[in-house]
């Protein structure tokens, strides 16, 4: 669940002090090691509950009902006509 630019970019490696190995310029990484260092430097945080607030009934008896279907273009313009 990490962002991959954590992984691409040297300077963000360096900074963050992700573990990695650099093997003939390939960059190689442990698994274990990786989440040991998330574990150890990550912060838990709590998901906000951004749902909508219940509305009001008497908000809801006033609003129309919608269709149960949408009538197509050729419906529409004969009935126009």
């Amino acid at each position: 669940s990490l962002p991959l630019y954590l992984f691409e970019d040297c300077a963000e490696r360096n900074r963050k002090q992700i573990p990695y190995m650099s093997l003939v310029g390939n960059v190689r990484f442990s698994l274990e090691e990786v989440l040991r260092w998330e574990l150890a430097n990550s912060v838990s945080g709590v998901v906000p509950d951004v749902s909508p607030p219940a509305p009001d009934s008497a908000a809801i008896a006033d609003e129309p009902k919608a269709p149960d279907r949408v009538p197509r273009w050729y419906e529409i313009a004969s009935a126009i006509n």
